[in-house]
């Protein structure tokens, strides 16, 4: 199923998927996690969440056995607090920077405009990321949602399809993440320009979020 020519493939597939998100979490210095959208999809049965909605990229829909969750505030708030414990638990020196995505939604099952679906969605993750970090010196908010949208650059970071962040968006958003994270944690890039160490490549020409693949389906 899913790819794999049998159950024992999938299992130990994903085992050392395990493995290696441990070893990533457990040896990391820093975990940087963007918050895309709040529309996602469940297992009725067992209550794991998709990473796109069944029969999209992969897989079969079923109504039966897929359901759609709208997450609100407190339910996104509770588990990524609980997420970040975890880490913490496992790498009690881990630091942890949230972003928002500034991509919009290509498409909605809320029912609402895609428009209106997309400024709530982003509304909620910001939020909860300000509210993460209120109480919390290991983590720390990085604005590429507000680099990229806010009203005094007009637009200018997104391509003709006013949803694709061009080139030039987003080598100012990397230039403006490594200029300032050193800020709250120890000034770290400034440290590691000093050792010599190779500054991040301005050769980012595409911003790869979930949603985008969803536009394949659909002209909504």
């Amino acid at each position: 199923p899913n790819g794999f020519s049998s159950v024992e493939e999938m299992q130990s597939s994903r085992e050392k998927t395990i493995k290696c998100f441990n070893k990533a979490i457990t040896e990391a210095n820093y975990f940087v996690f963007t918050l895309g959208l709040t529309e996602s999809w469940f297992n009725k049965q067992h209550g794991y969440e998709y990473p796109m909605c069944p029969g999209t990229v992969a897989g079969v829909f079923d109504a039966n056995e897929h359901v759609f969750n709208n997450q609100q505030f407190t339910f996104i708030f509770k588990r990524l607090a609980s997420a970040i414990e975890m880490m913490r638990e496992v790498n009690n020196t881990l630091k942890i920077i949230l972003t928002v995505s500034p991509v919009p939604l290509t498409a909605t099952n809320s029912g609402k405009h895609v428009l209106l679906a997309t400024m709530e969605s982003k509304s909620i993750l910001r939020a909860v990321a300000g509210q993460i970090i209120a109480n919390r010196p290991y983590v720390d908010y990085f604005p590429s949602y507000e680099l990229i949208n806010s009203p005094p650059f007009r637009g200018a970071f997104f391509e003709p399809n006013q949803r694709s962040v061009n080139p030039y968006g987003v080598n100012f958003v990397m230039d403006s993440f490594f200029k300032s994270l050193g800020i709250k944690f120890d000034r770290i890039a400034k440290k590691a320009e000093k050792k010599g160490k190779d500054k991040p490549s301005k050769n980012q020409n595409d911003v790869v979020c979930e949603e985008e693949l969803l536009a394949a389906f659909g002209d909504k």
